[in-house]
């Protein structure tokens, strides 16, 4: 009776890897977008010497302008990650059809950042501003242009304020 539990449950997860990727997303939606989702990927990454995009079998890639080979965009620097989370949520948007936000929460993204990849960063956050109303920035230094800068202290208890500079 548990050898055919094991199976039946091992069946219903083949079922589910066949029906979703890696990414969450049904295989077909996926599948069925990918030209779409690379062209978006493509032009949000334009000011990069990089690309990112999804091969035939949906694994997310990147591609140096330039340069020989693809690798998994997991595998590549703190700089492209950081740059193919963002465009990826962004993407994604265009395909879903359940629910699109109109903002994005970046928790001490542009810190990890060094040199040119800071104002490559920034003209980045300019163009998805153009598809998404609000971007929302978490950092301890801020080195960018912003809209609002909300300023958080603690006092001696512990007890946050918060001041709009």
């Amino acid at each position: 009776k548990k050898y055919e539990e094991q199976l039946r449950r091992e069946q219903l997860w083949g079922t589910y890897i066949t029906i979703m990727s890696r990414t969450g997303l049904p295989t077909y939606l996926l599948k069925k977008n990918a030209d779409l989702l690379n062209g978006e990927l493509s032009t949000l990454l334009s000011n990069t010497n990089f690309n990112m995009f999804f091969d035939e079998d949906l694994n997310y890639k990147l591609e140096h302008n330039g340069l020989p080979g693809v690798i998994n965009a997991i595998e590549s620097s703190g700089m492209e990650r950081t740059f193919a989370a963002i465009v990826l949520k962004t993407v994604l948007r265009t395909i879903n059809f359940k629910s699109k936000p109109n903002f994005i929460f970046l928790d001490e993204v542009i810190n990890r950042l060094v040199g040119d990849s800071v104002g490559k960063f920034v003209e980045l956050l300019n163009t998805i501003k153009e598809k998404i109303n609000k971007i929302v920035i978490i950092e301890h230094d801020n080195e960018i242009m912003a809209d609002m800068i909300i300023d958080v202290n603690k006092d001696k208890n512990g007890v946050s304020s918060f001041e709009i500079i």
